[in-house]
Formats: C-alpha cells, structure tokens, sequence
C-alpha cells in the first residue's frame, strides 16, 4: 500500500525532522566519513536508528540533542536497547538511508546550524529593525567587556578601501584577524545579554523551522514519484 505523504503530514514531518538531525548531528567515523545512521523504511516512513554506530563514534549526544528536539515520545538510556534491537532486527532490504527519500538531498544544506556570521547578518537585519546601527553593539561589546572588534563598517572598510583615503590604518593588522572568531566572540556577547538573548535564540528556532521545512518540500516534490522505485 503506497503511502501519500501529502496528506500523511505526521510521518513527513517525523521523516523531515531525521533528516534536519542527521545534517545538524553529523555521525562521522574514524576518517571523519559522515555515516548513515538514520534509516527509513520507504513503504511505511518508519524510521530507525544504528544505535550501535552512534554509541561507539561517542555520539550519545545528539541522541540527547534529538530528545531536546522531542522527537521521541518518551526517551532514556533505559530504553536504547528497544531503539537498538528494532534496528538490528528489521530486514536490510526494506530500509534506505533517510537522504535516499529526498532526491536531490546531496545538493541541499538541510542543516539548521548557522554560522556566527549568517546569526549575526540575521541579527543585524533585526536590529536595523528597530532603527539601530550594528555598529552601536560593538561599541556595547567594547563599554561592557572591553573587548575591541571590528565593527561591521570597519569590515567593510577593510574589503573595499582607497589606499589613500585609509593610509593611516593599519591594513596588515586587520588582515592578520580571524573573522570567524571575531564573529563568534559576538555572538557570545550577544547570547549573554538579557536583551539580545532572546532574539538569538529566535533566530535559531526559526532557521530549524526553515530546515524542516526545505526537508518537507524536498519529501513532497520527490517521494511520490519516486515510490515506484522503492515499492516494486
């Protein structure tokens, strides 16, 4: 019996949500090889879980970050085992990797992880919102904290610049800079302020939202045809 995942809107939703996980919690192996760890039975949607590989790669965690998530109904160490044996007792034959029900999976980020920079440009859009400079948060970050960073505009400055009119900067300095860690600073600083705090944590909510959103798209516009391949 095939399954209409258009109005079977649980079992998408479960598939998606797996398939966000299994990009934002990478189980790699010794060389750093992603492993499948999320099977789905095609027929069905049913998942399950390589219990076993994600214990011996020391990835318990995201089996925490997963029940974080509550993507189980009820979750414990106790019950791994339940988890584990499902998976080892089901046929080979009738589970794929979770990314084989997405076609075109391995051309889109299904990640809901941003990076400091994409929290921080979503950020700034917010702040700009409220009729506010970006730059006027690093002057925060440098009264509170007394941590300098380069400001947003001196980015800018620093990527498009007329040697003339800037001679008296220091270029080979503001080259040496990590970005990426000067984005990272922050993003802390903006996570341990009550008033920003909460947006951060929005904007992480809604790009996980987003992710499972792109991971049902791709359910809806690829399983049904594709069915006849897994069903036959």
């Amino acid at each position: 019996m095939k399954v209409d995942v258009t109005l079977d809107n649980r079992s998408r939703l479960t598939v998606a949500e797996w398939a966000v996980w299994a990009d934002d919690c990478k189980v790699k192996n010794d060389r750093h090889h992603v492993l499948d760890v999320v099977w789905v039975n095609p027929q069905t949607l049913e998942i399950y879980l390589d219990i076993p590989a994600i214990l011996e790669h020391n990835c318990w965690h995201y089996m925490v970050e997963a029940d974080n998530r509550q993507m189980f109904n009820a979750y414990c160490e106790e019950n791994t085992h339940t988890w584990a044996e499902k998976f080892a007792n089901v046929q080979t034959w009738e589970i794929v990797p979770v990314r084989c029900i997405l076609r075109g999976y391995g051309t889109h980020d299904l990640s809901s992880v941003n990076e400091p920079s994409e929290t921080l440009y979503m950020f700034f859009h917010w702040l700009e919102g409220q009729g506010r400079s970006p730059d006027e948060v690093y002057e925060e970050l440098w009264q509170k904290c007394h941590v300098a960073l380069l400001s947003p505009s001196e980015w800018a400055a620093a990527e498009e610049y007329d040697e003339e009119e800037y001679k008296d900067i220091n270029w080979e300095d503001i080259e040496l800079l990590d970005r990426q860690s000067e984005d990272e600073q922050m993003v802390t600083f903006l996570r341990n302020q009550t008033v920003y705090k909460q947006v951060i944590e929005q904007i992480e909510v809604d790009s996980y939202h987003m992710a499972v959103k792109l991971a049902m798209d791709l359910i809806v516009t690829s399983y049904d045809s594709d069915q006849a391949q897994w069903l036959d």
